[in-house]
């Protein structure tokens, strides 16, 4: 099977193999916060509330990434995403764990605005599984490790 064949993390073969309640789910949260309170709520977001959402036991990682575009509105623009397992997981996170979470984000009140997708995951690629094997530079000849 080449490298294209095998499938990717959390991927059958098969699609029709894999129920939707196991495709994994990221939980997008993008917020714009105003420049004021902008470093006290990146520490504490580093330190207090992603911690916290990792802690409820629904989401396998998360991260954080400044939005590089400068806001009409002024303030820091920012995308964290949480990955969980499931879209059954999301909702057990909705029902136990996203009004207690929310009461967190108090003493931010006013400061910010934010909106929230669920992205479904098709498929996930990292570099040490896509090594080419030829150089189109050399006439599309393999390339042994010593021509490297």
């Amino acid at each position: 099977m080449s490298v294209m064949d095998r499938p990717l993390p959390g991927e059958h073969l098969n699609p029709k193999d894999k129920p939707d309640n196991e495709t994994m789910v990221i939980y997008n949260v993008t917020i714009n916060i105003e420049e004021s309170v902008h470093h006290h709520w990146l520490q504490w977001m580093k330190t207090e509330y992603i911690p916290a959402m990792l802690a409820t036991g629904k989401f396998s990682k998360a991260l954080m990434s400044r939005i590089s575009i400068e806001e009409e509105m002024g303030g820091m623009s920012y995308s964290i995403q949480y990955t969980t397992d499931s879209k059954e997981t999301l909702q057990k996170y909705y029902e136990e764990n996203a009004r207690q979470l929310q009461t967190l984000l108090k003493p931010f009140q006013g400061k910010y605005v934010s909106f929230c997708t669920e992205l479904e995951v098709i498929g996930e690629a990292h570099n040490e599984l896509f090594k080419p094997t030829t150089n189109p530079g050399k006439g599309g000849r393999n390339i042994s490790n010593e021509e490297k």
